[in-house]
């Protein structure tokens, strides 16, 4: 019975391998949310585990610790959830990668259903919003947080202005930058989602709690 078994905070079952002929790319993703590294097998589950990463009501995930196995009439196989995560409020999600089968899906429910999980399609960023996150990713590691700098950089954006012109005023000089690019990541400054993320984005203080 798994009901009481952290997935999300296990490690892989085994490490993924690439085989000739994938047209899809095998990586990892380090994640800022648990220090640990998840892997991925393709571009688009790497930026599904970003959007995990960067969403403040995960508190864990991870991938590659589980695969359910099923059998109909029909015949038998497998299925190996997107991700297994864990909420701030405590709910485990085993999240299914949105071109798994029918067979597939109904063998995770039915999985969940007895261990205690709710099951969802994994969200993968599109357009604008994977633009943005790339960028902001890059400056998610804890070497650009600062508690001093957060708190300049929130007294300067408690209006919208100018990402450039507010760094600028900061009088945090090179680093004034990366430090409101790692503040946009974590939540703590936001913007037009739906707009090109550039130094000449109108950025303000968010004013939600955030996880990091």
């Amino acid at each position: 019975m798994l009901r009481d078994v952290p997935l999300e905070e296990r490690g892989p079952l085994e490490e993924p391998r690439a085989y000739q002929g994938r047209r899809s790319k095998l990586t990892r993703w380090f994640a800022a949310t648990t220090g640990r590294n998840v892997w991925c097998v393709s571009t688009v589950h790497r930026d599904a585990a970003m959007l995990l990463d960067f969403d403040p009501g995960i508190e864990c995930f991870q991938s590659h610790v589980a695969r359910v196995r099923w059998h109909d009439d029909g015949g038998a196989g497998s299925s190996q959830p997107a991700f297994f995560a864990r909420s701030g409020s405590g709910q485990r999600l085993a999240l299914v990668h949105p071109s798994s089968s029918p067979q597939e899906r109904e063998a995770v429910q039915v999985a969940a259903e007895a261990a205690g999980w709710t099951v969802r399609e994994m969200a993968v960023p599109r357009g604008a919003l994977c633009d943005a996150l790339t960028l902001l990713a890059h400056f998610r590691a804890a070497e650009f947080a600062d508690a001093e700098a957060r708190r300049v950089l929130l007294e300067v954006f408690a209006r919208p202005r100018l990402l450039a012109e507010g760094a600028a005023a900061s009088g945090l000089g090179l680093a004034a930058m990366s430090r409101a690019w790692h503040l946009l990541w974590t939540g703590d400054l936001t913007f037009d989602w739906d707009a090109a993320l550039t130094p000449m984005s109108m950025v303000w203080t968010s004013g939600k709690d955030t996880k990091r």
